[in-house]
């Protein structure tokens, strides 16, 4: 019990703020005086309700002497939140050419201990990132990069030692990063769930990427996410409805190029048992498959981020060691793991990687032809009655617009618009070869003119 003759340590508001992931973790009680003058305790669980008060900063808070090695004090409240997201990097984007390489290499250095610390740190200040007008905007996806890219590096590096280890500590720290990355995820989608993204979400997107291989990968896991929100409103809204009756008009001769004599007659003839929404658990688990879906690739030659010239065979290996590096941790739904190897397929087009064929051998398939394009249910596309499974079609598209967008991109020899790339996308990726969805690629399209300042608004 707290009283007067003890000694303690006292903290304003912006101090217990600042100091609020210590406090949580190490389960330090916090007190505050009453009308009387009285100590009262204030329970863990609601500690941080003073964080939206109007009033917590006439309020004063105390933490027992003993925990004051726990405790900072000498920090400019108003450059906290600043200085905590220095610490994810090591030094400004503009200090160094490549701050994923620097965080890495860091990385590498640390514990396992010390990456399971500095993944709580991360998740922490995300839980406190607060959005203007519940809007978010480009100081929000700065940060939000920043916090999914530090993550990001703690579960390359992690899951590359670790993967195809046995020890028990090596397990038990992937499952605790496992169980981060998860939370993670989950707090992004409770931020997008809570708030509407800006008008120009996504050209703010590929105006922040770096054109690395992570930047990549956040960009994908962001609008993945967004994505599958807004593929879940067109059922709340009836929308799916004047997608099926327009259907033999904008979309059957499209499919005719991978179903060539006998092309679905309606939706229920593309995706198996027809569309539906996700629930939040398989967003969850899509949401993770997004989010580790490049996770073998090998730096600076992927992307052409170096010198090296285009070799097929090199950027086709990133797929399958993705796959092979999520399954080895035994810590990730299968989902996941399938989401990294089968984001390009492209219906089975020579363009794309024929993952699908060595995952699921032909032999084990009972259907001669495939019936249905899509099925929500793996085993449909296991068995060979359907082509392909919806999230990876999803995440296809979602990872060719990204690879176009992003302005950085060092193996093109220009940047592409919002609009371009998606002009781009439906000639090459629709109107020549069906490889991606003609019906999830317009429910996109859709997506990106409410989320993108685009230069034709026809488009």
């Amino acid at each position: 019990m707290l009283n007067n003759s003890m000694e303690y340590i006292t903290l304003n508001f912006d101090e217990l703020k600042a100091n609020f992931y210590e406090i949580n973790k190490n389960k330090i009680p916090v007190w505050r005086k009453n009308k009387s003058g009285s100590f009262v305790i204030i329970p863990a669980e609601k500690i941080d309700v003073f964080f939206g008060s109007k009033d917590a900063n006439a309020v004063f808070f105390y933490i027992e002497n003993k925990w004051k090695d726990r405790i900072k004090k000498d920090f400019n409240p108003a450059q906290d939140f600043k200085i905590n997201k220095k610490r994810i990097f090591l030094k400004e984007k503009s200090e160094i050419s490549d701050p994923y390489l620097a965080k890495r290499e860091e990385v590498h250095s640390f514990s396992m201990k010390e990456r399971e610390d500095e993944y709580d740190y991360i998740l922490d200040i995300m839980s406190r990132i607060e959005t203007p007008n519940k809007i978010i905007d480009a100081d929000n996806i700065s940060d939000l990069l920043d916090l999914i890219s530090g993550a990001f590096v703690i579960n390359k590096t992690s899951i590359e030692e670790n993967f195809d280890t046995e020890t028990l500590e090596a397990r038990e720290h992937l499952r605790k990063i496992a169980e981060r990355t998860t939370s993670m995820v989950k707090n992004f989608m409770d931020i997008l769930s809570k708030n509407k993204a800006a008008n120009n979400f996504i050209n703010l997107l590929g105006e922040k990427s770096t054109g690395s291989t992570v930047d990549h990968m956040n960009g994908v896991f962001i609008t993945f996410v967004s994505f599958c929100f807004f593929y879940n409103s067109y059922f709340a809204k009836g929308q799916i409805a004047r997608i099926r009756s327009d259907f033999k008009k904008k979309h059957i001769r499209l499919y005719e190029k991978i179903f060539p004599g006998h092309p679905p007659e309606s939706l229920e003839d593309v995706f198996k048992g027809g569309m539906r929404n996700f629930d939040d658990e398989e967003i969850l688990q899509y949401s993770l498959g997004a989010l580790l879906h490049d996770i073998g690739k090998i730096d600076n030659i992927d992307y052409f981020e170096g010198s090296e010239k285009y070799d097929r065979k090199i950027i086709m290996k990133h797929a399958p060691i993705s796959y092979n590096m999520i399954v080895k941790t035994r810590e990730f739904g299968s989902d996941v793991a399938l989401l990294a190897g089968l984001h390009h397929e492209y219906y089975n087009d020579k363009s794309g990687y024929g993952i699908s064929h060595i995952l699921f051998p032909g032999k084990n398939k009972k259907y001669n032809s495939p019936v249905y394009a899509m099925s929500y249910n793996i085993d449909d596309v296991k068995n060979g009655s359907s082509l392909a499974y919806v999230p990876a079609k999803i995440l296809e598209i979602v990872d060719v617009f990204d690879a176009l967008t992003d302005k950085n991109r060092k193996y093109r020899d220009r940047e592409f618009s919002v609009d371009e790339a998606l002009a781009i996308m439906d000639s090459e990726f629709v109107q020549k070869a069906t490889k991606i969805d003609p019906v999830l690629f317009s429910i996109f399209t859709d997506y990106v003119k409410n989320h993108a300042i685009l230069k034709n608004k026809n488009i």
